[in-house]
């Protein structure tokens, strides 16, 4: 590219004076390449490396988090101290100054230093200044890694999977027409030209699924079984249509993810709100009545046996848009995710805690 282009980072953490140092950088990076790992292992998506910067436009204890050069995440912090968190498990309340976590908007207080392993015994959870930052990176890198899956991204996924499953990727490429190669490699400028000039729909079609399924952090590591989905399905499925169906096939993995043991507690809607819904979702005023009634249940949302909105397939997507913006911690299932679990598993058992109605804001 003649060296005109100056890639920009989709993680960057910017750190103020006070933060570089070798001690610093050094548990700040190993923990970046544990949380890689982890990210890898569990949702089956490879992060890219993160980017890490001084910033003499920061004050000397503040860090930044970006995304695509966007500033996401900001967080002065204290010298000397640690933040300290009661999860309901503190014997002794300690004194301190009153913080509030920028990750989850958690009430917290610093501690000095010299005072961490009092509050460890008296049931405080601890953390310090590497803790908080990569605990706010790997939230911002939750919330945005549909934004990894980029074209050239799923061009290598898709050469990586024919490797052991020609057949499969071939299907697709049958499927859907495609006359262009995956990986481009050594071509004349004009060959480029005309591959640019075709459709890849499969590469357009995984992508978007794909994405859609991160966007609710479920995992894609059973890429095969979501490519058989789109290979299998009906021509002229949407990208939506594809994504409910690779949710059903994936089931009982999302289900296992917000289960309490054998129980899935679950927040229900009824009848009469179901077709409210479908009729009237696209207008704000009734949108908000809808937000308003699930907001008044948020106080079961947060307690310990985490319950998830159960909604018929048709409006699931539906309901986690209106929701996500209000309650992100929420989680949305289908009927028919539900009932894939529970075939593969006879122990599962649904408990009701809870019924929406619309009528009732």
């Amino acid at each position: 590219m003649g060296g005109k282009i100056k890639k920009l980072p989709l993680f960057q953490i910017r750190l103020g004076k006070a933060f570089v140092n070798d001690s610093f950088l050094e548990s700040l990076t190993q923990k970046i390449s544990r949380n890689r790992r982890e990210f890898l292992s569990e949702y089956g998506v490879e992060i890219p490396k993160v980017n890490i910067i001084d910033s003499i436009k920061l004050g000397e204890w503040e860090y930044e988090i970006r995304v695509s050069g966007v500033p996401v995440q900001s967080f002065f912090c204290k010298e000397g101290c640690s933040l300290a968190f009661d999860f309901c498990d503190v014997t002794n309340k300690m004194q301190g100054e009153p913080a509030t976590d920028p990750v989850y908007d958690k009430e917290a207080l610093w501690i000095p230093d010299t005072e961490i392993d009092t509050a460890k015994n008296y049931g405080y959870r601890v953390y310090p200044h590497d803790i908080i930052v990569i605990t706010g990176l790997a939230e911002v890198i939750r919330k945005n890694m549909k934004s990894i899956v980029t074209s050239q991204y799923v061009a290598e996924l898709l050469a990586e999977v024919e490797e052991e499953n020609c057949v499969l990727v071939r299907r697709l490429r049958s499927k859907y027409n495609d006359r262009m190669p995956y990986v481009v490699t050594d071509v004349s400028e004009e060959a480029k030209r005309e591959m640019s000039a075709n459709t890849d729909k499969t590469l357009f079609t995984v992508k978007g699924v794909l994405a859609s399924l991160l966007e609710e952090c479920v995992s894609i590591r059973d890429i095969v079984s979501i490519l058989e989905v789109i290979a299998d399905a009906a021509e002229g499925y949407s990208i939506a249509t594809l994504t409910e169906l690779s949710r059903q096939v994936l089931g009982p993995a999302i289900v296992s993810q917000v289960c309490n043991g054998e129980e899935l507690n679950v927040i229900r809607i009824s009848e009469e709100t179901t077709s409210y819904i479908k009729n009237h979702f696209i207008e704000d005023k009734y949108n908000n009545d809808l937000i308003d009634s699930f907001i008044s249940e948020r106080r079961i949302v947060t307690r310990e046996c985490k319950p998830v909105i159960l909604v018929p397939d048709e409006i699931r997507k539906t309901v986690w848009r209106l929701l996500n913006p209000h309650i992100p911690e929420i989680t949305v299932l289908s009927l028919s995710e539900v009932q894939v679990a529970m075939k593969k598993s006879s122990s599962l058992k649904v408990n009701t805690v809870a019924e929406i109605s619309v009528e009732s804001s």
